[in-house]
């Protein structure tokens, strides 16, 4: 008598699964994401400290 959990075949398990790039990318999307993110808020810490210090010219101005 067979066990009604356990499938009849085991090739269900064999199958290659199609998520493995899928993973990668997304992996690799939140590294980079993540990397942005600690830049961004690295330059923002800069500011916010030269404008504790007191300093007037602490964000750069583009002249036209």
């Amino acid at each position: 008598m067979a066990d009604p959990q356990r499938p009849e075949r085991d090739d269900e398990y064999d199958r290659p699964r199609p998520f493995g790039p899928l993973a990668l990318v997304v992996i690799a999307a939140l590294v980079v994401g993540g990397w942005l993110l600690i830049q961004r808020l690295s330059a923002d810490s800069k500011t916010q400290d030269c404008i504790g210090a007191g300093r007037r010219n602490c964000a750069p101005i583009e002249a036209p």
